[in-house]
């Protein structure tokens, strides 16, 4: 446990530079205040230190796009027309959109890039959007003719409701530094929000930029790794990182140009999509049960019998009725004792 209520700016400063934390002196001061406020006033522990560190990060936050626009000017030159024509109508956008709240909402890059969609959504352009607190995918609803085999074994072409989610990510500065690790998680980013969507992440798109791969290891740029480790190192972490769960990467572009000597460009996108009745969304509340499972490999007739089950718990489980809940999962813990390992936690 650190004193970090009693220390003073100073010490505040030396203990960010003993912890090598990315955050500012300023944002340990914040944090301190948060705490001593707290109805039960406490330190926080040093793991809790580190996760806002790492969460709070411009690489998890981007907080560089939350910066304040105080003013805006554009130098005379030959777009600035078209500049102030852009600035104007997302003034206009802001307008519309938070109506009496915009005195109050800061301007923002964040803002700029996002205010467009706001307004789509507001004005009805938006009608197949699906909107939920917990995505962080693009998720549209699309109507999908599906061919399934009657009773008479004959095949029938139904439409249904699908969700589509697509994701792009970039890592350029991740992958310059860190070839395999940026480039995997480049991927592995893109991957993680529609899978966390509940879809089936079908196929992915892979667009990089490097210099010159074939040039001298002693022209390298001072404080850079060669090109040709980038590109080659890179393009093993991206295909690694999809190799593990099946994904097809069905298109691949590296963009080969002297401009990117000076950064690297990584860019990784995937597309999902699952049947709209298999994904419920629901807010958590006090007092739920969080359900972990553990499945050893087994063959797919005797899987597929235990998420049959599975499913008809879940559909037929009714709130405040954890007991049965509860008798329902050891009873399919002891059906399928061989390969299940089922915990329950409360939320």
């Amino acid at each position: 446990m650190m004193d970090l209520l009693k220390k003073t700016e100073e010490e505040i400063i030396k203990m960010r530079n003993d912890l090598e934390l990315a955050m500012t002196a300023k944002d340990l001061l914040f944090i301190r205040e948060y705490f001593k406020k707290m109805k039960k006033k406490r330190n926080p522990t040093e793991t809790e230190i580190r996760v806002l560190d790492t969460y709070w990060s411009d690489h998890c936050r981007h907080t560089t796009f939350e910066t304040i626009i105080d003013d805006i000017k554009v130098e005379n030159e030959v777009y600035r027309d078209l500049f102030n024509k852009a600035i104007n109508e997302y003034v206009e956008s802001r307008k519309y959109v938070y109506e009496e709240r915009e005195a109050k909402r800061p301007m923002t890059l964040m803002d700029l890039a996002t205010v467009f969609g706001k307004e789509q959504r507001k004005n009805g352009s938006l009608p197949d959007l699906e909107v939920s607190d917990e995505i962080n995918a693009c998720s549209i609803y699309i109507d999908v003719p599906v061919e399934r085999i009657n009773e008479d074994g004959k095949a029938e072409i139904t439409e249904e409701k699908w969700i589509l989610q697509f994701k792009n990510e970039t890592h350029n500065h991740p992958t310059e530094i860190e070839p395999f690790g940026g480039a995997a998680t480049c991927i592995g980013g893109a991957i993680r929000d529609p899978l966390s969507g509940r879809t089936f992440i079908y196929q992915a798109v892979r667009i990089s930029g490097a210099g010159d791969p074939t040039e001298r290891i002693e022209d390298t740029i001072k404080g850079k790794l060669p090109q040709k480790v980038i590109t080659k190192t890179a393009a093993h972490g991206f295909s690694s990182y999809g190799n593990q769960i099946g994904l097809a990467t069905t298109h691949v572009n590296e963009i080969y140009d002297e401009g990117y000597k000076a950064k690297r460009m990584e860019l990784g996108l995937v597309v999902g999509a699952a049947p709209a009745e298999n994904i419920i969304r629901e807010k958590p509340e006090a007092g739920d049960i969080v359900v972990l499972f553990r499945v050893e490999e087994q063959e797919e007739t005797e899987l597929v019998e235990l998420l049959v089950h599975l499913k008809n718990i879940l559909q037929n489980h009714q709130k405040n009725q954890v007991l049965k809940f509860k008798k329902e999962m050891q009873l399919l813990k002891e059906k399928f004792k061989d390969y299940l390992e089922i915990k329950m936690l409360r939320h």
